[in-house]
């Protein structure tokens, strides 16, 4: 691989990763404003997952299993940021918007 390309990649992993420090910073600054947002997993007497509220407009989250991740379906937006790690099965091809596969 010549420099050239090393340096277009590294630039694009850093933009996707900055991107997501970007929603995640405002997905709780949204929190912060709203109090009544519950960011808390909930899960029942036998471990599985209850609900998750959206920040922005505190409706319950869907999880999806493709990505590993939550997000709100009225929204359009994740509720958790990419890991950033470029062997990771799960953020390596994940959408911007979830509901854009």
């Amino acid at each position: 691989m010549n420099n050239n390309n090393e340096k277009e990649l590294f630039n694009e992993n850093t933009n996707d990763l900055i991107l997501s420090i970007i929603n995640f910073l405002e997905n709780q600054k949204q929190y912060i404003t709203n109090p009544k947002a519950d960011l808390s997993i909930k899960f029942s007497e036998d471990n599985i997952y209850t609900s998750k509220s959206c920040p922005f407009c505190g409706s319950a989250s869907e999880y999806d299993m493709e990505y590993d991740s939550y997000y709100c379906p009225e929204c359009n937006v994740w509720l958790e940021p990419i890991c950033g790690s470029e062997d990771c099965m799960f953020c390596a091809n994940r959408p911007e918007r979830p509901l854009l596969k």
